[in-house]
């Protein structure tokens, strides 16, 4: 059975941060967990307006806090994944998934 200590953050709310929104969504199925309770998408501020995106709560990144998430970094450009990585800190806690099927 899953387990988390703590909630998911997906950086990016682009298309790869849809489809690793759905990969969770299949491997919590058969779990006690809800997505939308574990589950947080992070934007910049810049880009922060909506609340909610895909029934999953929104966060400004000014609001995250490394040490209550485990993060998924799901952008496609790989300078931006990078640089979002590189802003970080070092201690952040990142999470893996592998799709069940």
């Amino acid at each position: 059975m899953l387990h988390f200590d703590s909630k998911i953050c997906i950086f990016g709310a682009g298309g790869q941060g849809k489809e690793t929104l759905d990969y969770l969504k299949d491997c919590l199925h058969d779990t006690q967990y809800q997505t939308n309770d574990i589950v947080r998408f992070v934007v910049d501020d810049n880009y922060y307006v909506e609340k909610t995106f895909m029934g999953i709560p929104v966060i400004p990144r000014s609001e995250f806090n490394h040490n209550n998430f485990e993060v998924i970094v799901a952008i496609g450009y790989s300078a931006e994944r990078k640089s979002v990585v590189e802003s970080l800190p070092p201690d952040t806690k990142y999470i893996t998934i592998a799709h069940p099927a």
